[in-house]
């Protein structure tokens, strides 16, 4: 086992490793990162609360939880969170998985922009969909000592703000056709305020691309 402190270690199996390397072959560098510290914060958590979890499931989850974002993946029919969790099926499968734990990893990467539901379903579905929030949104992330969040961050760096608004606005483009959740308006929330804040007046009101929750509201606008 590779460890980043006491609380978080990497599951060092053949089944994590395979999952790494789609994620290393298919992804970005920004995504691959993204995903680990979602899977590190989740698993963190999980230590924390001593809540019983499979480690090797809940990493898998989260090297496929945004898989759905990238072309291979993608469906011209689901959002990226079913896709994601198809893809994970069939992983799964191929490596001879029992079907109780691939049911227990689909319900997790396709419910993870889902806390509500989530958080009522097995530990690796709760914690995938809770680092998320707590690394997205930062709900929670004070609970964490600062030592362990700079190891994660270290280890895996995060993106620039002006990288984060490029991937969230490609992320909405492929997403048009789909009402958005809770994690994913909180995010457009974020995003418009920065955009406010930080970008350029003529690229606040660009007509190029404009997306929201139909419930809330949240215009996004980008070149």
């Amino acid at each position: 086992m590779s460890s980043l402190s006491a609380l978080v270690q990497i599951p060092d199996t053949k089944l994590a490793k395979d999952a790494t390397q789609i994620l290393r072959q298919h992804s970005t560098e920004i995504l691959l990162n993204h995903s680990i510290r979602v899977y590190l914060f989740a698993a963190a958590q999980g230590r924390q609360a001593k809540l019983q979890f499979d480690p090797e499931l809940l990493y898998v989850g989260a090297a496929f939880h945004d898989l759905g974002l990238v072309r291979q993946y993608s469906s011209k029919t689901e959002q990226f969170e079913v896709d994601g969790a198809d893809a994970v099926r069939h992983f799964l499968i191929a490596h001879r998985v029992p079907e109780e734990q691939i049911q227990i990893t689909w319900q997790a990467v396709a419910l993870h922009a889902t806390p509500d539901v989530a958080r009522h379903l097995h530990p690796e579905a709760a914690l995938l969909s809770s680092g998320v929030h707590i690394y997205v949104l930062r709900k929670g992330f004070d609970r964490f000592p600062k030592t362990l969040r700079k190891k994660i961050f270290a280890a895996y760096p995060r993106m620039s703000e002006s990288e984060g608004a490029r991937g969230i606005l490609g992320w909405l483009r492929t997403q048009a056709r789909c009402d958005l959740g809770y994690v994913q308006s909180e995010c457009l929330r974020a995003l418009y305020s920065w955009e406010q804040e930080r970008r350029p007046p003529r690229f606040q009101s660009s007509p190029h691309f404009s997306c929201g929750n139909k419930n809330q509201g949240v215009p996004i606008s980008a070149t």
